[in-house]
């Protein structure tokens, strides 16, 4: 089994990080042969959960939580704004995103410095735990419901683009 997961992992370049973890899930002892044992991730990312325990050496490649703080905001911003489409359109009820918004405000005025970054893979994850903490499974599972991890990551990009360009212009436009 160590060889073949050798193997795969000489030939993983193109895989996503997201496979990458599941393969070293998959096979917890080989991949000790590769300098990837070691502590186990003690909890708090609600993804990894699904996979069992993970090496804290794969729980720091796969994490970008470090790079997207950076839209932090952003996606606070993104979600609330999919979250009242979502009642709007009757697929959680008001009081469903009441709980959510209050999460999410409590989260954003809180901001990241208490939180243990390197649990969550990326920030998107962070949120939705965060949601799920405070709000409960059944609610808070709800935060990010018809919206895929893509759609996450370009929206919060864009709008924190656009921001940062105008910001860009105003300060030409002074000069």
């Amino acid at each position: 089994m160590k060889h073949l997961f050798k193997a795969i992992f000489k030939f993983s370049a193109g895989f996503s990080r997201r496979a990458y973890v599941t393969l070293i899930s998959w096979f917890p002892d080989a991949s000790s042969g590769l300098g990837l044992s070691g502590e186990q991730d003690a909890g708090g990312s609600i993804y990894r959960s699904r996979l069992g325990p993970v090496s804290s050496e794969a729980t720091r490649y796969v994490s970008s939580v470090r790079e997207d703080v950076w839209i932090f905001d952003e996606d606070i911003e993104c979600t609330v704004a999919h979250d009242f489409m979502l009642m709007k359109q009757g697929y959680i009820t008001e009081d469903q995103l009441k709980q959510i918004l209050e999460a999410l405000k409590r989260l954003r005025d809180e901001g990241l410095s208490q939180l243990d970054l390197e649990k969550y893979e990326d920030v998107h994850e962070l949120i939705e735990s965060f949601v799920v903490k405070q709000a409960g499974l059944e609610v808070g599972g709800l935060v990010h419901t018809a919206r895929s991890r893509n759609d996450q990551v370009v929206t919060a990009v864009r709008l924190k683009t656009r921001r940062e360009v105008l910001s860009i212009l105003r300060e030409l436009s002074r000069a």
